[in-house]
C-alpha cells in the first residue's frame, strides 16, 4: 500500500488571486505564483517516500485554462497527479469524497498513513471521511455548523510547516516502531 500527500491548490501550493471583490483562483499562467517554500515542501515529502497529488475544485476556469495551469504545478513540482472537479453537483467536487476515493483506488493508497493539507473545512472533511490524517493550511480554521464535529488533526501556517511536521511524524512513528522491534 502506498502513502500519499493530498495538497488543495490554491492557498496551499499558489496564491489567491484579486479578482473584482473575491479572491480566487489564478485565471491563467500569468496569474500563477507559487507560495513561498512550496516546491522545499514537496521535496521533503517525496522524500519520505510519499506520493504527491493535488485534489482542488475549479468550477470558475475553462478546460483549457484549467488544463494549463494544473500541468504547469505539475511540472515544476514533480507531482504524480492533479485531479480537479468543475461540475459542484459532482460526487467528485469537495466537500464530496469522490476524489480522494479515486485517489485511494487509482494509486492503492494506505489514508491511515497518509495526509491531506488544505486551507478550507471542503478539504479536512473529506479529507477525515476517508481516514486521512488532515492538516490545515492558515490560521484560523472555519466551518459550517454541520461540520463542527471534524476537525483537523493539525494546524500549520504553511505548506512548508506542514511538511516538516510529517516529516517529524514519520521520523518518530519509524523510531516508536523500531524500538517496539528490538525491545
Amino acid at each position: 500500500m502506498n502513502k500519499v500527500v493530498i495538497f488543495d491548490r490554491d492557498g496551499v501550493i499558489n496564491e489567491l488571486v484579486q479578482h473584482g471583490a473575491q479572491l480566487t483562483a489564478p485565471y491563467n499562467l500569468s496569474e500563477l505564483r507559487y507560495l513561498p517554500r512550496i516546491v522545499d515542501a514537496v521535496k521533503i515529502i517525496k522524500n519520505l517516500g510519499f506520493l504527491t497529488f493535488i485534489a482542488t475544485n475549479q468550477p470558475n476556469l475553462t478546460l483549457c485554462q484549467l488544463s494549463a495551469i494544473n500541468n504547469s504545478i505539475k511540472r515544476k513540482l514533480e507531482l504524480d497527479e492533479v485531479y480537479s472537479a468543475v461540475n459542484q453537483a459532482s460526487e467528485e467536487y469537495k466537500p464530496e469524497i469522490g476524489m480522494f476515493k479515486k485517489i485511494i483506488d487509482n494509486h492503492k493508497v494506505d489514508p491511515s498513513k497518509s495526509y491531506v493539507l488544505g486551507d478550507s473545512w471542503k478539504d479536512i472533511v473529506p479529507g477525515h471521511k476517508t481516514g486521512f490524517t488532515t492538516i490545515f493550511i492558515g490560521e484560523n480554521y472555519s466551518f459550517p455548523q454541520e461540520y463542527g464535529h471534524i476537525q483537523p488533526n493539525y494546524i500549520c501556517p504553511s505548506a512548508y510547516q506542514a511538511s516538516l511536521l510529517i516529516r517529524n511524524l514519520t521520523d518518530y512513528n519509524f523510531k516508536e516502531k523500531s524500538r517496539e522491534y528490538f525491545i
